[in-house]
């Protein structure tokens, strides 16, 4: 297998997302771009330049239809629970079976290839406060999920390396399954429908920040992305500065850095 570089990564995702968007369009589908990749079109018109991911998010509704009429098949794959009782996440990828993925725990009982990922949309509580709560509280399930997928490493600090690996070897213990099925069941009661709060509850990465109000969504406009023009809310500005602050400003030299520790494959 040949190992794709950050360039080639970013190449078949964008492909990916094409590839979703039509399909959205064809089938009258709401999507819009999120996290990073709504920061990068409307940043740089592309990729943040030193990461590669490719994220969406799409009303409860929408996400639904998506699972229940996306057909897989040639080089494209949509991954989710509702499909595969092996697949952990509380969100779909779509990937590209042409690839494979390796290094990530939660994806060796199943093969996964270079990706998108697709969050759906839920409401939190009508009470900011509660909601925040919420979120704060499902930002630690989801960390502890992502410490039980991790690999044993260096911190910043002595200090700092042993407690990282004290709490992957402590997530690890209680085993990444339980970990996600501990998420699962504070995520189902943590959703509320029809509120004036929304955003990713199911995999709350930004805590709080991720209580977004919900006419943030109400419209969308195109913004362009990797020489295409793609759906974001209208509300960009707000949501962007939710879960970054200040977004304009670039982050320090040294956190420009990929989060992933995988490495991708052309088979």
């Amino acid at each position: 297998m040949k190992e794709l570089q950050l360039a080639e990564i970013k190449q078949i995702e964008t492909e990916i997302l094409k590839k979703f968007d039509a399909f959205c369009s064809e089938n009258g589908i709401r999507y819009f771009l999120s996290n990073g990749t709504l920061l990068g079109s409307v940043k740089y018109k592309g990729f943040i330049p030193w990461d590669d991911d490719i994220d969406v998010l799409m009303p409860r509704e929408d996400y639904e239809r998506l699972i229940n009429s996306y057909v897989s098949e040639g080089d494209m794959k949509l991954l989710c629970r509702e499909h595969d009782n092996n697949y952990l996440f509380p969100f779909a990828k779509l990937t590209d079976t042409t690839t494979v993925i390796k290094g990530q725990t939660a994806l060796k009982n199943y093969e996964c290839g270079v990706h998108m990922d697709i969050f759906p949309i839920d409401g939190w509580s009508d009470d900011v406060d509660q909601a925040e709560r919420d979120a704060d509280l499902l930002h630690k399930y989801v960390a502890q999920c992502g410490l039980s997928i991790s690999k044993f490493g260096k911190g910043r600090t002595f200090l700092r390396t042993v407690i990282k690996n004290l709490l992957i070897l402590f997530t690890r213990i209680k085993t990444y399954r339980r970990c996600f099925e501990q998420l699962y069941k504070k995520t189902a009661e943590s959703i509320h429908s029809q509120t004036n709060n929304c955003g990713c509850v199911v995999w709350a990465v930004y805590g709080k920040h991720e209580v977004i109000p919900s006419h943030v969504f109400s419209d969308v406009i195109h913004v362009e992305f990797e020489g295409g023009r793609f759906p974001a809310p209208v509300g960009f500005d707000l949501y962007l500065r939710s879960l970054y602050g200040d977004y304009e400003k670039d982050p320090p030299v040294e956190k420009q850095k990929t989060h992933h520790s995988f490495k991708a494959y052309k088979l």
